[in-house]
């Protein structure tokens, strides 16, 4: 998770060394404020998110029951930009479908998808990824210069 405060330009928050976290969403860019803790011997100030400025929540796993579940994690997210990347399939459109189902939900004022191949493929793979944003009741293609 990235977040920003008016004291250090960036930081992230972690369980420290190499232990894999996440904070509510596969990345987070946010605001961050200090406030004093409730026992204040000696004792470091607290950090909490004041505003969230963007999420994004991935799958490439090609089963759009596992897609559902982390697209449903931007539902209970404020951020007014959200980013779901999911994979590549032999039909886009009907995953995309399964999608439109959850995005009226997502709260923000802008919503993207962005559909990629999976990683282990990229090397022997030519496909581009692509770029959707949902209008209000349908995925529109960003249409991007190669």
């Amino acid at each position: 998770m990235c977040v920003f405060r008016k004291t250090r330009p960036a930081q992230h928050f972690s369980r420290g060394g190499s232990q894999r976290s996440e904070f509510l969403f596969d990345v987070l860019a946010c605001v961050m404020e200090k406030c004093p803790p409730a026992v204040r011997i000696n004792a470091a100030q607290l950090d909490f998110i004041q505003a969230p400025l963007f999420q994004m929540e991935s799958e490439l796993a090609r089963d759009t029951a596992e897609a559902a579940e982390d697209f449903s994690k931007l539902v209970c997210g404020s951020a007014p930009q959200s980013l779901f990347v999911g994979p590549l399939t032999h039909n886009p459109a009907a995953f995309l479908e399964v999608l439109s189902y959850i995005a009226p939900h997502v709260p923000g004022k802008e919503l993207y998808c962005g559909i990629i191949p999976h990683p282990k493929t990229w090397a022997a793979s030519d496909a581009l990824p692509r770029l959707y944003r949902w209008r209000a009741d349908r995925w529109d293609e960003v249409l991007t210069q190669a």
